[in-house]
């Protein structure tokens, strides 16, 4: 006579059982916030993460080594490049022109996967995004750039040029997660000044501390009082630094020559360079990767709790 109650029981928590599952893994794609210091050496990093509140963006830290999609002060994490990242092999690229410590636009499981991803701002209603660097400190030279799938390197910067340096920025024209190769010519620390701006509006400035191989200056510079020129000409919509040329590169490069072996090209850009930059691959993890993730695993859960469900009734019969 306790058949009927004992099978509800079963069924009551089996079903239970499968709702923890589901809910345990949603939560796990859920971005979490640390604050406490911390050194990555290797993995995926969304190194400026842009996101949107309403009209207000943010600029922060995304992570998926300690977890899955953490959420850090940048200026609590440093990001360390390891003395296995130099090689040789950069001094073929002709706008770098020097070996360095390469960090490559796909993963090596050994070394930081550094990138940015915009796609948290479509929630605010922007789409075009820039990633402007206020302020670059270092004992050397850094270098960001693409390769296409055949080959040839692409510029990412929004004047064309492969050097990040104090003032340059990176145009993301359409909410994007994007990967490039990152270039450091000494060892050392490096620190960025970054700030976000779209639409008029702009985020906070944040510090990005960079640790490159073995030895060299150790000084963090401060971030204190950068960006209100940025974000001033982001309000007023008054930014020349997209239309700069490419002319204005080559001079700056022919001014370090004296210090520099490096070789300069006098090739000269497309009038239409933001196209170029329309075209950046998405790489890495996206978020609906993990949304069909969660989605077939929770079917999964679910039907092998259905499964049990029918064997338990059919026991019980």
């Amino acid at each position: 006579m306790f058949t009927r109650p004992l099978r509800s029981s079963r069924t009551s928590r089996i079903a239970a059982a499968s709702a923890v599952v589901l809910v345990g893994l949603s939560a796990s794609f859920v971005p979490t916030a640390w604050a406490e210091d911390l050194e990555l050496d290797s993995g995926h990093i969304d190194v400026f993460n842009v996101t949107a509140d309403g009209g207000n963006l943010k600029l922060d830290l995304k992570e998926d080594v300690t977890g899955s999609h953490v959420l850090r002060d940048p200026d609590s994490v440093t990001l360390r490049v390891k003395e296995e990242a130099w090689t040789d092999k950069t001094a073929q690229v002709p706008e770098v022109g020097t070996s360095g410590y390469y960090l490559p636009q796909t993963q090596d499981p050994n070394l930081i996967w550094p990138g940015w991803d915009t796609n948290g701002v479509r929630s605010g209603g922007f789409g075009e995004v820039d990633i402007n660097f206020v302020k670059v400190s270092g004992p050397g030279q850094i270098y960001a750039f693409q390769t296409g799938s055949f080959g040839g390197n692409t510029p990412i910067l929004a004047n064309n040029g492969f050097e990040v340096r104090s003032g340059e920025m990176i145009t993301q024209q359409e909410p994007a997660h994007v990967h490039t190769n990152w270039v450091f010519t000494a060892p050392g620390t490096y620190t960025m000044c970054v700030q976000a701006t779209a639409d008029g509006a702009s985020s906070n400035v944040a510090r990005y501390v960079w640790s490159v191989g073995n030895g060299g200056p150790n000084t963090v510079a401060s971030c204190d009082g950068e960006g209100e020129a940025v974000a001033v000409a982001a309000r007023s919509g008054n930014d020349d630094r997209k239309n700069r040329s490419s002319s204005t590169s080559s001079s700056r490069s022919t001014s370090r020559a004296t210090t520099s072996s490096k070789p300069t090209s006098s090739k000269p850009a497309p009038a239409a360079a933001p196209a170029k930059r329309n075209s950046l691959p998405e790489t890495g993890p996206s978020y609906m990767t993990a949304a069909f993730l969660v989605l077939g695993v929770g079917l999964a859960v679910f039907g092998a709790g259905t499964v049990r469900l029918v064997k338990a009734i059919t026991r019980n019969k």
